[in-house]
């Protein structure tokens, strides 16, 4: 669907561009296009008698071309990127055509932060009941303090997680900046505060899957996270087509309705490395630690067929975590597992 151009106000995301050429660059560039000129135009008098004016034309014209050449150069190439224009959001291809919607915002929408463990990759996620689309960053050491707050909010994912690179509407990667990013996440979180408490997903049998604050539902079935609920995460394997593979799973309990959340097991979380953000930030690698604790699961059989809600792995953590905090708001941190 595409959008056309409006007034209305909006905000820009682009992707990290290369540096433009500095003023001593553009200083230099003109100093050259000057000597240019001076030369060819003594050449040109020299050879006046000759060649009349054309020499000192030529010459004038190759110093102007020499400035023009180099004001040219300090204008950016169009930028990819996105634009939040009221409660739309928007691709730009900078192509000049057309922008095209990726997320309507008029309506529930969830907006999930997701990083590795290194903060040094995040991206975000933007839930609907129409649509779900990802958007990345690379974040730089000098983006940390202006990223600091929403990287240790993000949930952890391993560094290959397909959702860390994702590609925009014209099938190229989207990275914007981590600051970039971050004001994104920001600008989502002003049109609706409780957007980071939410998701919408749909299972591999159709039924919708939401998470709204204390209401968790599946289909027709609904979870109240404040009453009375078990639940607890295990570990599972089964054979494939691939071999052998190992599922995580979540199973909430209350009444008469008992599922079980399924995903592919994340790999496991690569250690901090030197060069990483989250190695000399207490704040960012305790957000880490957290997220490694909602995974240590102990090994389970594998739940009944029909009670499995599959869903994207990256959404396991936020589950959890509301599951979690649902269950510390009843009872003091008291954990009550499934029997």
């Amino acid at each position: 669907m595409a959008e056309p151009q409006g007034t209305e106000r909006e905000k820009r995301f682009e992707e990290p561009q290369a540096a433009s050429p500095s003023s001593l660059s553009l200083q230099l560039r003109l100093l050259l296009g000057a000597s240019i000129a001076l030369t060819l135009g003594a050449w040109g008098l020299l050879m006046l008698r000759f060649q009349g004016a054309a020499a000192v034309a030529l010459g004038g014209g190759l110093a102007v071309f020499g400035a023009v050449r180099a004001v040219q150069s300090r204008r950016k190439p169009p930028a990819r990127g996105l634009v939040l224009r009221g409660r739309k959001l928007l691709f730009d291809d900078a192509s000049g055509e057309p922008l095209q919607l990726v997320a309507s915002l008029e309506e529930r929408f969830g907006v999930t932060m997701l990083a590795n463990r290194a903060r040094s990759r995040a991206a975000l996620a933007i839930t609907s009941s129409r649509s779900v689309f990802f958007v990345g960053a690379q974040v730089d050491r000098g983006e940390l303090p202006r990223c600091r707050a929403a990287l240790a909010s993000a949930f952890t994912v391993a560094s290959d997680e397909r959702a860390l690179e994702p590609v925009g509407p014209d099938g190229l990667p989207l990275q914007l900046t981590g600051a970039g990013l971050v004001k994104l996440y920001e600008g989502l979180l002003q049109l609706d505060p409780g957007c980071i408490r939410r998701f919408f997903l749909t299972d591999v049998r159709g039924d919708r899957v939401v998470l709204d604050h204390r209401v968790l539902s599946v289909g027709s079935h609904t979870f109240d996270l404040d009453a009375k609920l078990d639940w607890r995460g295990s570990l599972f394997q089964e054979v494939g087509l691939g071999g052998i593979m190992i599922y995580q799973a979540t199973q909430v309990r209350q009444g008469g309705h008992d599922l079980v959340f399924v995903s592919l097991m994340p790999a496991l979380f690569s250690p901090t490395n030197p060069g990483d953000l989250a190695s000399e930030d207490t704040l960012l690698e305790r957000a880490a630690q957290r997220d490694l604790s909602l995974l240590r699961d102990s090994s389970g059989d594998p739940p009944p067929v029909e009670r499995r809600v599959a869903i994207d792995r990256v959404f396991m953590l936020p589950l959890r975590a509301a599951l979690q905090a649902a269950s510390r708001r009843r009872d003091s941190g008291a954990h009550r597992p499934v029997a």
